[in-house]
């Protein structure tokens, strides 16, 4: 996906006193930005841990008899959901470290804003994190937001096969206790849905599209002279 057209990188490219000053590495946005891809990483080692302690749930049954579920071994949906924010937030943050890494390198301010938000609105991931980010950050959006979605996350949903299950117990007190052994094969969820409750994706993998665009810009940049050292590893 090309997130800047190259007429206009080489017009950058000619502004820059120095394009390629290996000093820029040391600068304190270089260290910030590797601070912030260093946490968005450890963010997607946490999310992909699905291993846990205990948590419980409840149901109501067809009868009106509440049953309770006790899970052992696996995450809590919540800090799932709690993880996935911060990731979505993470995600959202290069924007300014791009903005102020580019201004580093003697763009005007206001260039550095038009291009950077340039690749987020061709991209669909970028533009939903923005606004699931302000939502969760400021208790909801003041507007449409940028996606005129009113996107927000959905609930956590979990599956666990049976071959990751080591004791399932059924109590006299309608409990139900699932002990699980292999957390690596329960797959959790958490729908992005907007203002009408429609599904617009999952999270995950907005996120996921989200640093690769992010990441298609900085090569861009690379190419063209312009090395900001911001690309973001992930596993899909």
């Amino acid at each position: 996906m090309s997130v800047a057209d190259s007429g206009t990188l080489k017009h950058l490219v000619k502004e820059l006193d120095d394009p390629i000053e290996s000093t820029f590495s040391r600068s304190k946005y270089s260290g910030r930005i590797e601070e912030l891809r260093a946490r968005t990483e450890l963010l997607q080692r946490q999310v992909s841990t699905l291993s846990g302690g205990h948590f419980e749930c409840t149901a109501t049954l067809p009868n009106g008899n509440l049953q309770v579920y006790h899970y052992h071994g696996i995450k809590d949906p919540g800090g799932f959901r709690d993880q996935v924010v911060s990731l979505v937030i993470s995600v959202w943050s290069f924007k300014d470290h791009f903005i102020k890494a580019l201004a580093k390198r003697g763009i005007s301010r206001t260039r550095c804003r038009n291009l950077v938000f340039r690749v987020i609105r061709k991209s669909r991931a970028l533009i939903i994190c923005l606004d699931l980010a302000n939502a969760e950050k400021h208790s909801g959006l003041d507007n449409d937001g940028w996606s005129r979605m009113l996107p927000e996350l959905g609930e956590v949903s979990f599956t666990i096969p049976n071959q990751s299950i080591d004791k399932l117990v059924f109590g006299a007190d309608r409990s139900v206790v699932t002990s699980v052994a292999i957390p690596e094969e329960v797959h959790y969820s958490i729908p992005v849905v907007d203002h009408t409750g429609s599904l617009v994706g999952d999270a995950i993998d907005l996120v996921m599209n989200g640093l690769s665009a992010w990441e298609s810009f900085e090569d861009t940049l690379r190419k063209s002279g312009i090395p900001l050292n911001l690309a973001t590893k992930h596993d899909r």
